[in-house]
């Protein structure tokens, strides 16, 4: 077999194994090793590599509300936060989107203590009801931050800490059952410490016994299974 040929045969076999590894849509070896080649001569810049990631992600949650949320989006302008450590999952929270709207697009039991949740919660740290559509990064792990526990609603808010709010939680929650088809906060709670309802209470959201609950406690409470999750924002 000429030299030619057997690369020709190797690089085939490449394409296989990353295709069957990473699914029909995977880049092929050639193209990986032209990506990191760039990489080392400078050609593919922080900058470029950052440009691509975030026209990816764009268009990965326009394709997300269309099939999950039923709404048509364009979020070609949004401007996605600069990448910190551990803070890996980028969400985009679309205009007008409402906590009502995100309960009902769940495919899975879910349960809410208020019966009208978007009149009901009335403070945000963020909000695109009535503003552009904006992206939060926060850590991509099931559980609540850990470094957070112990802290209560208004430990976090005397810190000036950035944390979830309640909308961006739940869309969290769809966005992950999306993917895994698992669940987030199964042994602890989201402590939505960017949410406050009218009467001062935070919302905090877990699964417990196969179902979403959408709950609330005092913005005094101090629990180890009660975390917040800090986001990065613009």
């Amino acid at each position: 077999m000429t030299s030619h040929a057997a690369d020709c045969v190797q690089e085939r076999a490449q394409e296989e194994t990353v295709s069957s590894a990473w699914g029909p849509n995977a880049p092929t070896p050639g193209q990986l090793s032209e990506f990191f080649a760039q990489i080392k001569s400078g050609r593919m810049t922080r900058s470029r590599v950052q440009a691509i990631l975030r026209v990816d992600i764009r268009t990965e949650w326009q394709d997300f509300y269309a099939r999950i949320l039923g709404i048509e989006v364009d979020f070609s302008e949004v401007q996605i936060p600069e990448h910190k450590p551990e803070f890996d999952r980028v969400l985009i929270i679309a205009h007008g989107l409402l906590i009502s709207r995100a309960l009902e697009a769940c495919e899975f039991p879910h349960w809410c203590y208020w019966d009208d949740p978007d009149s009901a919660i009335t403070v945000d740290e963020r909000s695109a009801v009535n503003s552009p559509p904006y992206a939060i990064r926060v850590r991509d792990c099931v559980e609540a931050d850990d470094d957070l526990k112990g802290l209560s609603a208004e430990n976090i808010e005397e810190r000036g800490i950035k944390t979830q709010t309640v909308l961006e939680r739940v869309l969290h929650e769809l966005k992950f059952f999306d993917e895994t088809k698992q669940h987030l906060d199964i042994k602890n709670i989201t402590l939505c410490a960017g949410s406050r309802d009218s009467d001062g209470f935070v919302p905090d959201v877990y699964w417990f016994s196969g179902k979403l609950f959408l709950s609330w406690s005092h913005p005094q409470i101090v629990d180890p299974n009660l975390r917040a999750r800090a986001v990065v924002s613009l």
